[in-house]
């Protein structure tokens, strides 16, 4: 069976063939299926034989777990749990006082109900207009890439980004080639079926019982993470509060609260290199040789799986590293692992104060006006 191999070299910042070899940035080499490329722009392909892996076709689990038929209390501190809650359970009062001002993660359960939308492979495809419809799909390459900081020179911990379609990453996912390459494809997808019934629905009942708020720049955004079991986004933290909802597949979630960012070795606030949002540590491998506050840290580090139907509140300045996990919770291979998140207004003095003096510059210069 024909196929298209190549060798890919692209810069996610300006879209322009590198002149250079960089062994930090080299997209190792990637196998496409007979059909040609999955993506809509591919470098120099050169004809070889591979096997023709089949799509997986797995279903929908049919039995939730039932909510909680009171409010449990707060996890005391210390405690490696993270609080859940109806809901039914919230009102924006008492979101407030116990999750969003003192900064307190939160697995809310009841409010992704959409009976109307499947969110196995094909189904989800098939609800957009145009399967045609392009978004970036980055490319980390085989080799740990995206989880290895020392290997990142630029601005990002892609080694390349390229656009693609749903049904053509659709593919990649069915033929193992996402997995081999470590790809993913985040993107606003608002105007599309799903992210409009996402946003009239679970998004707006979300913001009814938590009292957030849409972000002033980014607006009503349904901000889609989408791609293959076991691809693993690094330890980083966002500067705005955020709503994780789970769509298909299961994620596992390292937390840590926002006062330890200092002691997660934030990369520093520069005009050409990584951003400051992301931590320098590979936690599950931590090296308190190069990093020793890390140890400080560490102890304060919480872990959790966000099934299909919940939805995590990731306060402001919370680093987390995101997983998804390669079984559902019925032991079935997951066919694909996909979630949503908004991003909330945020009061910028709850984020400052864990900000090293030069990520709280640029911060100042750059994203506090518009929150």
């Amino acid at each position: 069976m024909a196929a298209l191999e190549a060798a890919a070299w692209h810069d996610m910042t300006s879209a322009q063939t590198l002149g250079h070899r960089d062994e930090n940035r080299v997209f190792r080499r990637f196998t496409f299926p007979a059909g040609g490329s999955p993506f809509l722009v591919a470098p120099p392909a050169i004809p070889v034989s591979i096997r023709n892996d089949q799509a997986i076709n797995v279903p929908l689990p049919t039995t939730r777990p039932e909510p909680h038929a009171s409010a449990p209390p707060a996890p005391a501190p210390g405690t490696n749990e993270v609080a859940r809650l109806h809901i039914s359970q919230l009102t924006p009062a008492i979101f407030d006082m116990r999750f969003r001002v003192p900064g307190v993660p939160l697995i809310i359960e009841g409010a992704l109900d959409l009976p109307d939308f499947e969110w196995r492979l094909q189904p989800f495809v098939e609800s957009f207009a145009s399967s045609e419809a392009t978004y970036l799909c980055r490319i980390h390459g085989s080799d740990a890439f995206a989880t290895s900081p020392s290997k990142w020179t630029g601005k990002s911990h892609a080694r390349h980004v390229v656009p693609t379609t749903p049904s053509k990453f659709a593919q990649t996912i069915a033929d193992g080639i996402a997995a081999r390459e470590d790809c993913y494809v985040q993107a606003d997808i608002r105007g599309t079926s799903a992210g409009d019934a996402l946003d009239k629905g679970p998004l707006r009942r979300i913001a009814a019982a938590t009292g957030l708020q849409v972000h002033r720049q980014y607006g009503p955004v349904v901000n889609m993470w989408w791609g293959p079991s076991g691809h693993k986004e690094p330890l980083h933290m966002d500067a705005t509060d955020g709503t994780l909802c789970q769509l298909y597949g299961r994620k596992h979630v390292v937390l840590f609260p926002a006062h330890c960012w200092r002691d997660l070795y934030p990369f520093p606030a520069t005009e050409t290199g990584m951003s400051w949002a992301f931590s320098q540590v590979v936690q599950a491998s931590p090296d308190l040789g190069a990093f020793p506050r890390l140890a400080q840290a560490l102890p304060h580090r919480l872990e959790l799986v966000l099934e299909e139907g919940e939805v995590l509140f990731l306060p402001a300045g919370v680093a987390h590293e995101i997983s998804g996990e390669r079984l559902l919770r019925d032991g079935t291979p997951a066919e694909h692992v996909l979630s949503v998140n908004r991003f909330w207004r945020t009061d910028p003095n709850r984020v400052r104060p864990h900000m090293p003096e030069d990520a709280r510059r640029m911060y100042d210069a750059t994203l506090a006006t518009y929150e």
